[in-house]
Order: structure tokens, then C-alpha cells, then sequence
């Protein structure tokens, strides 16, 4: 094996190893709410079969992450750093066949991703898309077209906006005339719509209960078009995301040099424009467009881009290259030291570095939140005797209760010991008991509509403790424990 393979092979597995540690030493799980949600998706599929086919949980990461999740949140986080790993794996190799060189930087440019990493360790279906679009990037490109199509094709089953990517991989394979191969971007959606049937009675469920299927985003708004490319450091690091820029001239200079100057050296391939940059471009201009519209339930979250944080790495290579392909190649393994340098040391920077312990620590909401549930485990030895109101996902994990149990229509009753989501509280006059409510400063008061002043003025209900963390920027996050009269 050449040595510049066992560099990069002893990289991935570096990365491997170290994300493994990380996985079950960090206590953290990424964020405090899709996270959270995810994994219990997974984690009650098997007592719930309809999680399967459960558009915003996404069926193919649920049917890939259910085994794993059985081992706790531990378990997904592991399912999660295989995925990166993959993703990365495949990264390299596909660098490889399309001759770019000075790959053993790739690893080091994906795994000091500072969000990339943070949200490995987490139950999000990001690092799973990712894995899965390289892995068929890969079969495209080594001639298993076949293969990689119908793999590509459940693509919009772990992330919807897979759905761009399949239209970038329409045009490829137009543009490469293999049309007998148009047909297969459809496998997935017909699987599972066949699959799903005797859940929703329709074929047409995996259109219909997207959830992301309005011309809408009135609960989050919108924002400025330029805010992916002035926040992108956030995810890939700056220096990073100023070699994505100078990867994006490499590109035009060599489609020019090529088709313009007709030289017979070909120094880029279609492959490559389409299904890298093209995927690329395509998937960051429509995020774009989404939350500057305000459209398709966007809320701006930066953790989209994980999908296509491994063609950014890629894209950054060639931006690399561009740079140590001005010096004369003896000197250029010393460069490509000096270059990672900045891209190491990056999320450890500064006063307020990217990876810091409390990234990857639980949040305070959570921390105050665990205490909440010791206070009732040791208070309350019938505690599972009582019915729960709360909004806040996490506070599901140290009760063990399965969220899908919930009962979404206020005014029915619901067993003890599970959960009904708070906003009950406000549109039924009657509640269960004896029951806890459990209000916190976020998801109780965004996502349930439930002020404090509301639940602290409810004479219904007597309030038995507060808990309160200060967050990294030392703020108090407070979640309060109520029990009926």
C-alpha cells in the first residue's frame, strides 16, 4: 500500500476511534430537541410500527438507527459516528478516483468541522444523509450507477430536501445519457408508499404527510439571503469555508482551459461538476432561498448543511490544491502541515472557541431538567401513577416515557405515567389526575404557547419546585414542577 494510503486510512480510523471515545465519555446529545425527538422515534419504533413511516422522523434513518437506539442515547450517538465515519471513508476514496490530489487533508478538513462533529454525537438525521449521499456518489462514479440510483433515490426518507439532490442526479444522468436509469429515482418513493399503505390507507402518504409541504413558515419567519454564506464558519471553520471559495474558481478556470482554449490535458470532468458541486450549490442555494422566503417550514438552522458538509470538504480540496500547486511538489507535504494547522486548531480558538466542553456537555435546561426528574423519583415513589403535561423532549428521557403515547387532542384522557403535550392545560378546562406539569422557559412556552404568567396564575395547579442552570452565556434556564390541586 502506497504510504500516502496508510496516512489517510490511519486518519479515518483516528477519526473513528477518537469519535467512539467522545461517544460515550461526552454526555452531551447535540441539542435539546430534534435530537432528542429523533431518538425516541427510533427508540419506540418497535413498540410504535407506525415510527416506520413517520415522514418528520424520517423512515429509512428510524428502519438504519431503531437497533442502536435500544442502547439508549449512547446507542444512537454510536449509529451517528458511523455515519461520519462512512461519510468520510467515502469522501476520500471518491477524491481519489476523480485525481484530486493531497487527500489525506480531506479527513482532517471534515473531522475539525466544529458542527459536523458537535452534531455526530447527537441523535439528528444530518450524518446519516451525509453517509448516505457519498456512499452513492461513490457507486455513480465507480460505474455501479444502478446501485447508486436506487440508493439516492430514499434519499428524501432521512432528509426531505433530498429531493434537490435527485433533481441534481436527473440532470447527470441526462446529461450522460443513461436514461434507462430515470425510472429508478423513483424506488423509494414507490417502497415506501407500498410499505406505508396499510398505515395511511393511500399510496400518495410519502407527498402528503411531508411535513415541510407549505409555501409557509409563519412560526419562524425568515431571514437575510446571505445567511448561510456569513455564518458558514460556524460549521466548517473559516478557513475552511475561504477554501470553498477558492474552490468554487477552480472549477471555472478549468472548464475554460478546456473548452475555451481546447487543451487536450482534461483537467476536470463533468462527474465532477455535477454531482459535487453540483449537489453542493444546489442544496446551499435552495436553503438559502427557503429561509429568505420564509418557505417550506424553514427556520434557518445551520445543521442542514451537514448533508453536504463532505462534498465542502472536497470543494475545499480542490481550493487547497490550488494554493499548494503554486510550489514545487517536495515542498508541498510541508505545506499541507502548515495548511492544517489553522484548520486543527480552529474549533479551539479564541475566548468562545467552537468546541468547548459545554458543547458537548448536556444543556442547562437538560442539567435542570434531570433534576426535576430525581426530585420526583425520590418524592414521589407512585410517581408513574400520575399523568405528565409537558413540552420540553428531553424531559421524556429520564422518565423513560415514549412520547408517541400521546394523546395530540386535549380533551380525550391519557394513561398514567405518559405524557400529554401542555398546551392541554390551556384548551381543556378538566386535567387529568393527579398529574405533574412541567413547564420550562423554551419549549413550554414556544412550542406550547403556555407563558409563565399563564402557569403561574392557573389555579388549578400548585407549584412544588423550581430548577434553574445558568448556560454558557449565563443565562438561567428554569423548568418548574407543578402538580394539580
Amino acid at each position: 500500500m502506497p504510504r500516502k494510503d496508510i496516512i489517510l486510512y490511519t486518519e479515518i480510523l483516528l477519526a473513528l476511534l477518537a469519535l467512539l471515545i467522545m461517544a460515550f465519555v461526552l454526555p452531551g446529545t447535540g441539542d435539546e430537541g430534534d435530537s432528542i425527538t429523533h431518538y425516541l422515534i427510533s427508540k419506540y419504533a418497535f413498540e410504535m410500527p407506525h415510527n416506520f413511516f413517520d415522514h418528520w422522523g424520517k423512515p429509512l434513518f428510524v428502519l438504519f438507527s431503531t437497533c442502536f437506539a435500544q442502547f439508549g442515547f449512547v446507542g444512537i450517538k454510536i449509529f451517528n459516528v458511523l455515519s461520519t465515519t462512512t461519510a468520510i471513508y467515502f469522501a476520500c476514496r471518491t477524491a481519489q478516483l476523480l485525481k484530486i490530489p493531497n487527500v489525506q487533508l480531506l479527513p482532517i478538513i471534515l473531522f475539525f468541522s466544529p458542527m459536523y462533529i458537535i452534531l455526530t454525537l447527537s441523535g439528528l438525521t444530518e450524518p446519516f444523509s451525509a453517509a448516505v449521499l457519498m456512499v452513492g456518489i461513490y457507486l455513480l462514479i465507480v460505474n455501479k450507477a444502478t446501485a447508486g440510483v436506487i440508493l439516492l433515490s430514499f434519499l428524501p426518507f432521512i432528509r426531505s430536501e433530498g429531493l434537490v439532490i435527485l433533481g441534481i442526479i436527473t440532470i447527470y444522468l441526462l446529461y450522460n445519457k443513461q436514461w434507462r436509469l430515470l425510472p429508478l429515482l423513483a424506488i423509494g418513493h414507490l417502497v415506501y408508499a407500498v410499505a406505508g399503505y396499510p398505515e395511511y390507507h393511500s399510496l400518495w402518504w410519502v407527498f402528503s404527510k411531508i411535513p415541510y409541504g407549505t409555501l409557509s413558515s409563519e412560526h419562524y419567519g425568515s431571514g437575510d439571503l446571505l445567511y448561510f454564506v456569513n455564518n458558514f464558519h460556524f460549521i466548517m471553520g473559516y478557513v475552511v469555508k475561504w477554501l470553498i471559495g477558492l474552490g468554487f474558481i477552480y472549477p471555472l478556470i478549468a472548464i475554460y482551459q478546456q473548452y475555451v482554449k481546447t487543451e487536450k490535458k482534461q483537467v476536470i470532468v463533468s462527474t465532477e461538476v455535477l454531482l459535487i458541486y453540483g449537489i453542493f450549490s444546489a442544496f446551499f442555494v435552495a436553503h438559502t432561498l427557503f429561509w429568505y422566503f420564509g418557505i417550506f417550514g424553514s427556520a434557518g438552522m445551520l445543521r442542514v448543511m451537514i448533508t453536504i458538509i463532505p462534498l465542502g470538504g472536497i470543494i475545499a480540496l480542490r481550493g487547497a490544491n490550488v494554493i499548494l500547486g503554486m510550489f514545487n511538489k517536495k515542498y508541498q507535504p510541508y505545506l499541507q502541515v502548515l495548511m492544517a494547522i489553522p484548520i486543527i486548531a480552529y474549533p479551539f480558538w479564541g475566548d468562545k472557541p467552537e468546541w468547548n466542553y459545554q458543547q458537548f456537555d448536556f444543556k442547562a435546561d437538560q442539567r435542570a431538567q434531570f433534576e426535576l426528574a430525581k426530585y420526583v423519583h425520590q418524592t414521589y415513589p407512585n410517581y408513574n401513577s400520575y399523568h405528565y403535561y409537558y413540552e420540553a423532549p428531553f424531559i421524556s428521557v429520564p422518565f423513560n416515557h415514549n412520547f408517541n403515547l400521546n394523546i395530540h387532542q386535549p380533551n380525550q384522557p391519557f394513561a398514567a405515567g405518559t405524557q400529554q403535550h401542555i398546551k392541554a392545560i390551556r384548551e381543556n378546562p378538566e386535567l387529568q389526575k393527579p398529574a405533574f406539569v412541567i413547564w420550562d422557559d423554551w419549549y413550554a412556552k414556544v412550542e406550547g404557547g403556555v407563558t409563565w404568567e399563564a402557569i403561574s396564575t392557573d389555579t388549578r395547579l400548585k407549584m412544588v419546585k423550581e430548577f434553574e442552570q445558568k448556560d454558557q452565556w449565563g443565562t438561567p434556564r428554569k423548568t418548574v414542577l407543578f402538580v394539580t390541586n
